[in-house]
């Protein structure tokens, strides 16, 4: 299957909070097909696994749309109209801090020193002060965190975009939602498979859970 084609749920089992769905199959949407559109993605760990229980808001409608994932980490919103402009928007519900610890303050200071090639989502989760670039200053920032117990001064969970097919007026070259907002631009066509992987700012052995 392609990434934006018309689509169907099938195998869901629907409740007032979750919808835990199976196959996604080839078809057409069941409120008038040709004039709303539908999207759904799902989020993730570092690791791969589904995280239920993230908030995903979509703007755009007359009222914000709120759903949350399922135990699956998948998420999905329905009869949207067509040509119009959405944004979605993650958060991590009633965050609890926790996964800093000197092990990731040593990591960054070895990344600092050697350079290593680490992957997309831990260089975006050891810029603490989002400037694009990891520095002693994110470094000097995640030392006061860990041992000084100050706080930080941006968001602790953040949502790497894994979505790979193009969005007219999005630049999928950023991937990292600023302010956790994705936005959709004249939405023309069912969109699926519009994933996240949610990480913890500073969590650079990965040791957070954001469940």
């Amino acid at each position: 299957t392609s990434y934006i084609l018309m689509y169907t749920i099938s195998n869901c089992q629907r409740n007032t909070l979750f919808i835990s769905c199976g196959a996604l199959t080839m078809g057409t949407n069941t409120l008038s097909a040709q004039q709303t559109r539908f999207v759904s993605g799902k989020v993730v760990d570092p690791y791969g696994l589904p995280v239920a229980g993230i908030r995903v808001a979509l703007w755009g409608t007359q009222d914000t749309l709120v759903t949350f994932t399922d135990p699956a980490g998948h998420y999905l919103f329905e009869d949207l109209a067509r040509f119009r402009d959405y944004y979605l928007h993650l958060s991590v519900p009633n965050p609890v801090p926790n996964g800093l610890d000197g092990r990731d303050v040593l990591l960054l200071t070895d990344y600092l020193s050697n350079r290593l090639n680490w992957p997309l989502s831990l260089r975006f989760a050891a810029d603490l002060d989002w400037t694009t670039r990891v520095t002693t200053f994110d470094l000097f920032g995640l030392i006061n965190q860990v041992f000084a117990g100050l706080p930080s001064s941006f968001d602790d969970w953040r949502f790497v975009n894994l979505y790979r097919q193009p969005i007219p007026g999005y630049h999928s070259s950023d991937p990292l939602l600023r302010d956790s907002v994705f936005p959709i631009h004249r939405l023309q066509h069912h969109i699926e498979n519009l994933d996240f992987e949610v990480i913890r700012i500073g969590d650079l052995d990965q040791s957070a859970d954001p469940r």
